[in-house]
């Protein structure tokens, strides 16, 4: 006998007729956004990395090896750190 929670397969019914967390009119619209800010931020990242990069071989800084693996094992801390310890001083002067 089928009642009001059984579409008669076993399942209910909230996740079969599209109410689940799982369906597009709750879900897919919060996964979409992550997606996006993240995919942004990873851009981000991204040229930071490559401008340190490029800043530490055309200027070639003293400890140019140490500075390389900072900025590239640093994640973001690395070119931050980069930027406010070795370009803001050249760029002051």
């Amino acid at each position: 006998m089928m009642n009001y929670y059984d579409n008669g397969y076993g399942m209910h019914h909230a996740y079969t007729y599209g109410y689940g967390p799982m369906t597009s009119s709750f879900f897919w619209p919060f996964a979409i956004g992550a997606a996006i800010v993240g995919a942004v931020l990873f851009l981000a990242w991204l040229v930071l990395l490559v401008w340190a990069l490029i800043d530490l071989f055309k200027n070639k800084p003293a400890h140019m090896t140490a500075w390389a693996f900072v900025i590239i094992l640093g994640h973001v801390m690395g070119p931050v750190g980069y930027y406010f310890i070795v370009m803001r001083d050249r760029i002051k002067k």
